[in-house]
């Protein structure tokens, strides 16, 4: 009988342990998304970028946060679109590389 009662006391520990990290995951959810909204880094909108899953209900779709990259013509890094050198349709991380890639071109 007590080995029987000793068992049952662990399942419900364990349950309650895996109830208690559920909670404590949708919390923290919740959190992240709300900071997302704050950011409004559209972290908190449904795939279909609707706005629908964020609470706002304005069904607008959030620009992502940050800036896109782009890769250098010459030596293939990857920058942020700010600190390239563009040159026609082609990014360049510096202005070496660009006078590099217009000699190899002629």
């Amino acid at each position: 009988m007590g080995k029987l009662l000793s068992w049952i006391i662990l399942i419900g520990l364990v349950w309650a342990a895996i109830k208690l990290l559920q909670i404590s995951q949708r919390k923290r959810e919740a959190a992240r998304r709300a900071a997302a909204d704050a950011f409004g880094d559209g972290a908190g909108t449904d795939e279909a970028g609707s706005g629908a899953g964020n609470g706002t209900g304005s069904g607008v779709a959030r620009k992502p946060f940050g800036e896109s990259m782009v890769q250098c013509a010459h030596c293939g890094v990857f920058m942020p679109r700010s600190a390239a050198l563009p040159h026609g349709d082609r990014f360049y991380c510096d202005s070496e590389h660009q006078r590099l890639d217009s000699n190899r071109g002629t």
